[in-house]
């Protein structure tokens, strides 16, 4: 008994180290920007460029879009630039940061922006004295206000170039752009810059809603597009760089809990064969590559999905370290002895996960686009997106036209359920997973999956392109109306 509670203690503190280590970066470096400077990760072609459009930017007028999936390190990439305190300083810039997320409502989001604004005009010498009170009722008449004395105000008093950083505008669920339109008026202000991080769907609705919107959020700007990364190579980065034992390592105090005698975090190491905390920059997680290529198909690129993947990943590992088989890798020209994750870990892991202990974070789960069928073999995930598209609502039309293709009321709502959790994700096999895996085959290459929960219920358009990833979904909806 003692020894099953001395393991799961070692386990917990292995999860608590992987827990903080990944993080989201923002959050790690709230209270220490060299946290943040030291896990930013390979954007430099694309900061590169974001710095030349910044340089020119008094000059062009230009706004700024930058894209990229959900998870892709957006605003992660733009705080790059605001912590940039010699680049900001050195290019007379100015960082309002207008962030829907971390205000309570829409009002509380567009009072703290009046104050941002009337302070960055106070610093540059140049306050506005007619506002209001800084009221819920007063907004429209106080941003009008604002809107004005910038269109009014002389060029040669703007003493620092303002940048007006909107981002996760991509959660606002409803009254997109009647609240969007509070910034429209500086959009089309040159004396300033508007900055706009967005995923792709709110850069498809904001292009085709309206000319307005469009021409200085989308289309008359300059675009950067943040690609996804290596997730091998983020994730060693995220550890190897918690794990430097250096006085300037903004992680020291962490590092010398973690690396102290009592602690179980020396076995680890053992484990992973570092002797030498210099060459820990070179630190190799022990999975081979194809695993990377699964976390990075399942995941979209999706940095945040990534690192609670590997979070368990790593634990599980550790866990039945002396069970699972090694291979033989090539790394940089030199055979590295690699453990081997197959499909029947994948399947305990991110499919079935009842067993696992609490110390994993089993915040991500994969569902099986094939996993809830009819007897007469018609896929119930694919029926119900055909449904919703077609209803738009569970009304009774909506569940009598499922029941003819043999799906029970019950499954249906389920699958809904499934559907609408953002914490899950569809995976979509080329050929029909076998019910019992015979064996234990890798599954990395002939997976695909569609997107991330609740986006199935409004993003599914092209039927054809979706029936080709899917592959044999049985009978359409359409078949039946």
């Amino acid at each position: 008994m003692t020894d099953q509670k001395n393991f799961l203690k070692k386990m917990e503190n292995y999860s608590t180290f992987f827990s903080f280590s990944f993080q989201d970066l923002l959050k790690l470096s709230q209270r220490d920007r060299s946290i943040f400077n030291a896990l930013f990760y390979n954007r430099t072609e694309e900061y590169n460029k974001f710095e030349s459009i910044l340089r020119n930017a008094k000059n062009r007028g230009e706004n700024i879009l930058i894209t990229g999936d959900a998870g892709r390190g957006k605003s992660s990439f733009v705080y790059k630039l605001i912590f940039d305190d010699d680049f900001i300083e050195k290019e007379g810039l100015y960082c309002v940061v207008v962030d829907y997320r971390e205000s309570s409502n829409k009002d509380h989001c567009l009072m703290k922006f009046i104050n941002q604004m009337q302070e960055y005009l106070r610093i540059i010498e140049a306050p506005i004295h007619k506002l209001n009170e800084n009221t819920p009722s007063n907004i429209i008449n106080n941003l009008h206000l604002l809107q004005n004395f910038l269109n009014e105000i002389d060029s040669s008093k703007l003493k620092k170039h303002l940048l007006i950083f909107l981002d996760d505008f991509d959660y606002i669920e409803d009254n997109l752009f009647p609240f969007l339109e509070n910034f429209l008026g500086f959009a089309t202000n040159p004396k300033l810059t508007i900055i706009l991080s967005a995923r792709p769907q709110l850069y498809t609705a904001i292009d085709t809603y309206d000319n307005r919107f469009a021409i200085y959020f989308t289309r008359d700007v300059q675009r950067i597009k943040i690609k996804s990364m290596c997730a091998y190579k983020l994730l060693s980065k995220r550890l190897a760089t918690l794990l430097v034992k250096d006085e300037t390592n903004p992680f020291k105090s962490i590092a010398d809990w973690l690396l102290n005698k009592r602690n179980p975090y020396k076995e680890l190491m053992k484990k992973y064969g570092i002797s030498d905390f210099e060459e820990l920059e070179e630190f190799k997680l022990p999975l081979k590559n194809n695993f990377f290529n699964f976390m990075s198909q399942i995941t979209n690129g999706n940095n945040r999905e990534i690192f609670d993947i590997a979070h368990d990943s790593i634990l599980y590992v550790l866990d039945n370290y002396e069970k699972l088989e090694t291979e033989i890798e090539e790394v940089d020209n030199v055979e590295v002895e690699k453990k081997v994750l197959k499909e029947t870990h994948i399947m305990k892991l991110f499919f079935d996960r009842t067993g696992l202990p609490d110390y994993y974070r089993k915040t991500y789960k994969l569902i099986n686009i094939h996993e809830y069928r009819a007897k007469n073999g018609n896929s119930l995930f694919y029926n119900i997106l055909q449904a919703i598209k077609i209803y738009e609502q569970t009304n009774d039309d909506f569940y009598s036209a499922l029941e003819k293709l043999g799906h029970k009321n019950e499954l249906v709502d389920k699958a809904i359920n499934i559907l609408k959790n953002k914490s899950h994700r569809l995976i979509v096999p080329n050929k029909i997973m076998p019910s019992k895996i015979e064996k234990e085959s890798v599954i990395y290459t002939t997976y695909r999956t569609t997107e991330k929960g609740d986006y199935y219920l409004t993003n599914i358009s092209n039927w054809k392109e979706y029936i080709e990833k899917c592959g044999e979904c049985g009978t359409s909806l359409k078949t039946v109306l």
